[in-house]
């Protein structure tokens, strides 16, 4: 006979009780004939109450159990008893947690975008998981109870791998918290300029070592003279060594140890000597020195140089020292230098033309010897006439051969002639005509006034001048006379300067003459080369005769 029976079906965690859905099926002693029951939900107490069965053998399957249990899925058979409270135990454990947390190791804050692969118990993948971009963490569940295998095996930019396995055991319904500290990475920048104007240094190249000596990679400089390493070394120290540079550099090969720290960039700046070479310059002098008694050969102090790159600009002004006459240029870049002698030793000459030497190699040493020739100080003039006049008679006098014979320029040259004035007076004087274009003043002194007087000035040297000189001419006085005039050229006049016109000067002489009074007239020219001067003398003697006073005494019978 059946009755109407309930039964009772308890869902049972290990913790709280939790809601599951159950079905019922024949079981192994119902008739054939036995059907589908039904689907029935556990409450929040974890029961689930089925009233009204009828006495015999049911199969109760737990079908779903909550997400965060594992189900209990084996069938159950039960015998179902009129009068009595029928049950069944069902047991679900609740699901570990696993919490991966990847921090920084200095400042301990959260890594995002970092993957890890997570292993059973024989190391078999389950699946690869990564890391929270803000909160760093992986949060996992749905493992049974049991040992597994973690394993980081991509890092966040900047931070180096952790790739140990680390072995984990996970409990039904416990959290199990793994924190992963990553090591931050290091960088390095590498800044090479030159030593010479601090200029950046392209395509020079680096091989970067561990402490092994093991090479970790060959890095060369940008357009900028810079190697920027990405955050992939872990801190500490690492060799470094500079293995090519650009022609124009000297090799730095010295291996420098660097210390890079973590999260840091290291910047390190490295300079290169510029490759140079010095020129050297001899100054002697070419043959004997009259004026410095410089032997031919001898070292000359005090010649200016002034050096020139390529482009014309001025890089270096030496001087020559010391008894040798040397003088040596500062570090100077490869290439072709051009060198002038600006300034001479005193006495001595240059042609002023410039002269080249290139510095090809390194530490090279360019020598030169330049001959300056000594300065020849040189002035001729010859003054001629006649031997014998008159009292009373007007002579001439030529002024010829003047030349400046010197081999550089003279200023302040002139020609002087003293008057014998106690036998003639001045009345003439013609400038003559010279090779070359100048500025003249005709200048006197008289017997009155001692110091000279400009009496023509800007007389030019190509015209053949003619100057009065009597007393009204030049405004003397009654009793004032000239006893000496010069020419003085206001322009430098250079060598070779000379005169084509022959000068003349025109004298009377006086009646008070005596017979047989000789008087000579003085000539002097010259000129100023620097501090020195330098002329020349020459004179003229005439004889005077009178005429016979009275009758002249009778001779013979």
């Amino acid at each position: 006979m059946h009755g109407e029976i309930a039964a009772c079906f308890r869902t049972m965690s290990r913790t709280l009780p939790v809601r599951a859905a159950f079905g019922e099926t024949e079981g192994r002693h119902s008739s054939p004939r036995s059907a589908y029951v039904g689907t029935f939900t556990s409450d929040d107490s974890g029961i689930c109450f089925v009233p009204d069965l009828k006495e015999g053998f049911y199969v109760v399957t737990e079908i779903k159990a909550l997400s965060t249990h594992k189900g209990d899925y084996l069938p159950r058979n039960i015998k179902v008893e009129t009068g009595a409270l029928n049950k069944v135990v069902f047991t679900n454990y609740e699901y570990p947690i696993l919490v991966i947390k990847k921090i920084s190791s200095d400042t301990l804050k959260p890594l995002g975008n970092v993957r890890f692969r997570l292993m059973d118990k024989y190391q078999r993948e389950i699946g690869i998981y990564t890391t929270h971009a803000e909160t760093g963490q992986i949060v996992l569940t749905g493992m049974d109870e049991g040992k597994y295998y973690l394993q980081e095996i991509e890092a966040k930019e900047g931070f180096q791998l952790d790739s140990s396995v680390r072995e984990i055991f996970l409990s039904w319904g416990k959290t199990s918290v793994i924190e992963v500290k990553n090591t931050p990475l290091a960088s390095l920048r590498i800044r090479k300029i030159s030593k010479d104007d601090k200029s950046a240094l392209a395509n020079v190249t680096f091989l970067l070592y561990d402490m092994k000596n093991n090479v970790l990679g060959e890095y060369t400089t940008d357009n900028l003279g810079v190697i920027e390493l990405p955050r992939t070394f872990p801190a500490g120290k690492y060799k470094l060594k500079e293995i090519k540079t650009d022609d124009k550099h000297v090799l730095d090969d010295q291996v420098r140890t660097i210390e890079l720290r973590a999260s840091e960039t290291t910047e390190i700046v490295i300079e290169n000597e510029r490759k140079t070479g010095r020129i050297q310059i001899a100054k002697v002098a070419s043959d004997y020195n009259e004026i410095t008694k410089d032997k031919e050969g001898a070292g000359l102090k005090g010649a200016v140089f002034e050096i020139y790159n390529s482009k014309m600009e001025l890089v270096d002004t030496i001087e020559t020292e010391g008894s040798g006459g040397l003088a040596t240029s500062k570090p100077l870049p490869l290439g072709v230098y051009g060198i002038k002698e600006t300034k001479s030793p005193r006495y001595y000459f240059t042609d002023g033309e410039m002269f080249y030497a290139e510095v090809k190699v390194h530490g090279d040493l360019i020598k030169f010897k330049v001959k300056n020739k000594p300065v020849e100080l040189e002035v001729t003039a010859e003054k001629r006439g006649v031997t014998e006049t008159m009292a009373g008679d007007s002579i001439v006098y030529t002024i010829s051969n003047v030349e400046n014979k010197s081999n550089v320029p003279l200023e302040e040259f002139y020609i002087r002639d003293q008057l014998p004035t106690e036998a003639v007076r001045l009345e003439k004087v013609w400038t003559g005509i010279w090779n070359e274009r100048a500025k003249m003043e005709f200048q006197i002194k008289t017997n009155l006034k001692t110091n000279y007087r400009t009496v023509r000035k800007n007389l030019l040297s190509t015209n053949n001048n003619e100057i009065d000189c009597s007393r009204s001419a030049l405004g003397l006085a009654a009793n004032e006379y000239v006893t000496e005039f010069r020419i003085v050229f206001q322009d430098e006049v250079q060598p070779g300067f000379h005169c084509t016109t022959d000068m003349k000067v025109a004298v009377k002489v006086l009646d008070t003459v005596n017979n047989g009074q000789k008087f000579t007239n003085k000539l002097d020219a010259g000129g100023r080369y620097e501090k020195e001067f330098i002329y020349t003398t020459d004179g003229w003697t005439v004889v005077p005769y009178n005429r016979p006073k009275g009758d002249l005494p009778r001779t013979g019978w």
